[in-house]
């Protein structure tokens, strides 16, 4: 048996080879992608589903492409309660333990959070979603006072 058949033979061994090496590691990469598009998906989905949910509770309509165009169709929601025009960002968290601890220790319908190294003014204000929509229906009625 010549040399030259043996030396062709485990070439193309060595290149099935690192073939088959890449197609796996091929493989595995597509796997990892699609496993992260798929939870990029989801989370979409799921945010998408929480901006529909609070636009119906509020009496809201969705902003389209959930305000990435900016300018006017900012937000994710927009909410009209008489001469307020509201723009709502919505975002679907679990973590609200405590705010909701806050809230309840006293009874308390909005919690005001303010960063010690800001002004005032540019605080926070946290309700309840259903306080929220209360305060807004008053708005529509034109009871609020």
């Amino acid at each position: 048996m010549s040399r030259q058949p043996v030396d062709e033979i485990i070439e193309k061994l060595e290149q099935e080879g690192a073939n088959a090496r890449s197609r796996r590691a091929a493989e595995r990469r597509e796997a990892r992608w699609s496993e992260k598009a798929e939870r990029g998906r989801k989370a979409r989905r799921n945010g998408r589903e929480a901006e529909r949910r609070v636009a119906r509770l509020l009496g809201g309509e969705l902003v389209p492409l959930s305000g990435a165009l900016g300018g006017s169709w900012r937000g994710d929601v927009r909410l009209e309660a008489g001469p307020l025009r509201l723009q709502a960002q919505v975002k679907r968290t679990k973590a609200l333990a405590t705010q909701r601890r806050w809230l309840d220790a006293d009874g308390s319908d909005v919690l005001v959070q303010v960063d010690p190294g800001e002004d005032t003014a540019r605080g926070l204000v946290v309700m309840r979603v259903e306080t929220f929509r209360s305060l807004l229906e008053a708005v529509r009625r034109g009871d609020a006072r």
